[in-house]
């Protein structure tokens, strides 16, 4: 069988778009020089070209995680069928780690600030992405799931307009920055220059508690990949 054929039979029984299927990272061929400091992690350097065995592999463990995880069910469910634009870096595997890392997966959760639910999400927040009844929903999975993405999909959009670096970040850089806003607060990252090693500490140790996370689903991607 040929190595299309392949990748057809899988997103025909994954319900995947096979155009979708070959995931476009955004990475550039050539070498930002704006900086020679910054290590190649923040900046764009090489094309991240997925093979059609990753590809496969991503598909195949994206497919076993929807049978087991309820979560990811859910987290999926609005990746299917978009009611929002959601960045192609803002993958369904990072919102699954940084719920897993935010509450336990416990939709009961609550911070000792008053965040609730599986993201974790603070009343404000809740209203200012456009959800309602914050005391009764904020406990129910599917709401709380598509409140988290439409706030990461926020800080996202409110960020990009702001460095003037953004597009020419590589797609983990910016998660880790949308990452530090969603801990520390979108306003104190601005003030230190969007700067993540001079945010607090429980800020600087939180995106990589997320990358660590990141090894118990689908553990053949990368943070920003998806075979969606």
């Amino acid at each position: 069988m040929k190595k299309q054929q392949i990748i057809q039979l899988i997103s025909t029984l994954l319900l995947f778009n096979p155009n979708n299927l070959i995931y476009e990272s955004g990475m550039r061929k050539e070498a930002i020089k704006k900086n020679t400091r910054k290590s190649n992690l923040e900046y764009k350097i090489d094309k991240d070209e997925i093979t059609t065995e990753k590809r496969i592999n991503i598909a195949l463990e994206e497919a076993a995680l929807l049978k087991k995880d309820k979560t990811f069910q859910i987290i999926h469910s609005y990746y299917k069928n978009k009611n929002f634009i959601i960045p192609k870096y803002i993958t369904p595997k990072f919102v699954r780690c940084l719920i897993e890392h935010e509450s336990g997966n416990d939709k009961y959760a609550i911070s000792k600030v008053g965040a609730k639910g599986l993201g974790q999400i603070m009343e404000a927040t809740w209203y200012e992405v456009g959800e309602r009844n914050y005391n009764k929903n904020a406990f129910i999975p599917e709401i709380n799931i598509r409140a988290t993405i439409k706030y990461l999909c926020l800080l996202d959009r409110k960020i990009s307009n702001i460095p003037s670096n953004w597009k020419e970040l590589a797609d983990e850089k910016k998660l880790e920055i949308i990452s530090a806003a969603y801990n520390g607060g979108l306003r104190k990252l601005k003030g230190v220059g969007w700067d993540v090693n001079k945010m607090k500490e429980e800020t600087q140790k939180y995106f990589p508690y997320i990358l660590k996370e990141s090894k118990k689903f689908i553990p053949s991607a990368e943070i920003y990949q998806s075979a969606l």
